[in-house]
C-alpha cells in the first residue's frame, strides 16, 4: 500500500504511521522508492491492515459475483424458453408495426452472429405474417 494511502487512513498522524511503517519516513524514502510499503492483511485493531484485508478480497469477490450472475442468467434463459419465445414475438410484432425490413431479425440475434437457423414466427396476432 502506498504511504500516501496509509497517511490518509491514519488521519495524517505521522507518529503512528512512522512507528508502524518506518519506510514511510521522508529520510527513509530510499527503502520505499515508489512510495509503497508492505502491509500485512489482517482484521483487528489496525485500520491500515483492515484496509488491505478488504482490498485483497475485493477483486476475488467481484469476479465471483460476475461469474455467478452470468451463470445465473444463462440458467434462467435455459429454464424459460417459452418466455423467451413470447418476448421474441412481442419484439417481432413491434418491428412489424414500425415497418422494419426484416422483422424478427433486427438487432443482435443469434442467426447474425452464430450458426443458428433463421427465426420464423409461429403465430402473429392479427393474422399477418
Amino acid at each position: 500500500m502506498s504511504c500516501a494511502e496509509l497517511d490518509y487512513i491514519y488521519e495524517h498522524n505521522s507518529t503512528m504511521l512512522w512507528t508502524d511503517y518506518p519506510a514511510c519516513r521522508p529520510e527513509n524514502a530510499a527503502f520505499a522508492p515508489h512510495g509503497n510499503v508492505i502491509v500485512d492483511a489482517a482484521l483487528g485493531n489496525d485500520r491500515g491492515k483492515d484496509a488491505v484485508a478488504f482490498e485483497v478480497t475485493f477483486a476475488a469477490a467481484g469476479l465471483l459475483a460476475l461469474v455467478l450472475h452470468a451463470v445465473g442468467v444463462e440458467i434462467y434463459l435455459r429454464l424459460t424458453p417459452r418466455e423467451a419465445e413470447r418476448l421474441r414475438m412481442i419484439s417481432y410484432q413491434r418491428q412489424l408495426e414500425r415497418g422494419l425490413k426484416h422483422p424478427g431479425s433486427a438487432g443482435l440475434v443469434a442467426e447474425k452472429i452464430g450458426d443458428s437457423h433463421p427465426w420464423v414466427p409461429k403465430q402473429v396476432v392479427g393474422g399477418e405474417q
